[in-house]
């Protein structure tokens, strides 16, 4: 289950869709106001929500080697320190205000340098699990109140029950693996995986890389046979494929990475960059039919 700040970033992806730098800087700065506002006594509680979030935007829009869009700025802050663009919501999406105006090499410098200096390490008195507090799991609040009425019913304190909650949840996951282990999804149909209500492959743990695999070589097989000209081709990403089988971004982002020199070769063949498609008011779901152009997943 996506926390509530992973779901957030998915939105702002969502909302990132063809706006301007206006725009963006905008709803960067309505996030971040929003995680403060979440935490307004613990700033070390803002720091996962904002990372989650900015997981998201990175996911979706891929950072690259040369300006691709007039919606990406210049930076070469993290990451080893190379040189790269990316896109404008990670310059808002942050709580260090100065570096908003690091534009410059000089300026980006010199922010760097500042910023690199190393300061006496402190070591913080680690909490302990008795210390835990259900507010730091943030739950939503129906989640929460099912959790402090099962406390409650079963006489455990908050840590006792997490502990066991851990042991059981793992001998789901571990156990729902081994049974699965051997499945071969392949000859599966494609609209049997798609379906909803299909209780065998609903929750099985192979369906989404099976899914993700027929989704990468329809959009290939799309790009290569059907697409004529360069504005109707699509790009290979989380965002798509998620359109075409319902499957969270972020975990197919995660499987995306096996295929990456693959789709890199296909990009590069029909000159496709992340910003191909924006801005034209296509959806993917309504060319590229997944079932009858992949109806299984043989000879793939």
């Amino acid at each position: 289950m996506a926390t509530r700040w992973e779901t957030r970033g998915e939105k702002l992806v969502e909302d990132l869709q063809n706006v301007d730098t206006v725009a963006i800087e905008a709803l960067a700065n309505t996030v971040v106001q929003e995680i403060i506002d979440a935490y307004p006594n613990s700033i070390n509680s803002r720091k996962k929500p904002l990372k989650e979030v900015r997981k998201a935007v990175e996911s979706a829009f891929p950072h690259s080697a040369t300006q691709a869009s007039d919606n990406q700025y210049f930076t070469d802050s993290g990451i080893g320190k190379v040189g790269r663009y990316q896109h404008l919501a990670l310059k808002y999406l942050t709580f260090r205000r100065e570096d908003w105006n690091a534009i410059g090499d000089d300026a980006r410098k010199e922010y760097i340098e500042e910023t690199s200096k190393v300061l006496p390490v402190i070591k913080p008195t680690l909490p302990t699990i008795k210390d835990m507090n259900i507010e730091q799991l943030e739950l939503d609040i129906e989640t929460q109140q099912i959790v402090l009425d099962a406390i409650a019913q079963s006489n455990l304190s908050l840590a006792e029950f997490i502990q066991q909650a851990c042991k059981v949840y793992a001998k789901t996951v571990t156990g729902k693996s081994r049974k699965y282990a051997d499945d071969d999804l392949t000859g599966v149909l494609t609209a049997e995986l798609l379906d909803a209500n299909n209780k065998e492959y609903k929750t099985h743990p192979k369906k989404i890389e099976e899914l993700t695999r027929r989704a990468i070589a329809a959009i290939t097989k799309y790009n290569n046979e059907i697409a004529t000209e360069q504005y109707q081709k699509w790009f290979i990403s989380g965002t798509t494929i998620n359109a075409l089988t319902g499957s969270r971004v972020q975990s197919v982002n995660e499987i995306l990475k096996s295929y990456r020199e693959n789709i890199d070769t296909h990009h590069s063949k029909h000159v496709l960059t992340a910003y191909t498609n924006r801005g034209n008011g296509r959806k993917i779901e309504d060319e590229i039919d997944l079932v009858a152009m992949v109806p299984d997943g043989m000879d793939l």
